[in-house]
């Protein structure tokens, strides 16, 4: 797959090191031109690679979140925990939450609005009675913010970065 992306930028190079012979020992305007031509085909090459190079990147980082996030969710408190291992772990799913708010800012405005779209919401008015029961909402926002880490992750628009 890589000697395929590198053969464009490859061919690109030679024609424009001949460009720049020919430029050197004489040339008309019409070598010129070519020249301007090959220079612009190996910016747009070199601008899809970067793109496609950090789609890949925040792709990687989005994965890690979700893996991350899985283990978090695979890790349900009965309430019968003690009260500092509950309160570890709704600190762990806080971090685990501002990170990926973090990556999905990297990836774009759309897929920030996205993820703060599903953050989820509690089931009643009042806040919860004790830290079991605020745990039991934070695991259900957990659960909708990977569901959108994996549509973003999913849908190339959302990590293009624009």
């Amino acid at each position: 797959m890589r000697h395929r992306r590198a053969t464009p930028v490859l061919v690109s190079l030679l024609i424009m090191c001949h460009a720049l012979k020919i430029l050197f020992h004489g040339f008309t305007a019409a070598d010129v031109w070519l020249l301007i031509i090959e220079l612009v085909v190996v910016a747009l090459v070199a601008d899809k690679g970067i793109r496609s190079w950090q789609h890949h990147r925040r792709a990687r980082r989005l994965l890690d979140l979700i893996s991350r996030g899985e283990d978090l969710r695979a890790t349900v408190l009965t309430g019968s925990e003690p009260i500092t291992l509950q309160e570890k772990w709704r600190s762990d799913v806080q971090e685990w939450m501002d990170d990926a708010a973090t990556a999905t800012r990297t990836c774009g405005p759309y897929a920030w609005k996205f993820f703060q779209r599903n953050q989820g919401r509690a089931a009643y008015l009042l806040p919860p009675i004790n830290i079991a029961e605020a745990n039991k909402d934070l695991h259900s926002s957990l659960t909708g913010q990977l569901q959108a880490l994996e549509i973003i992750l999913s849908d190339k628009r959302y990590t293009a970065g624009r």
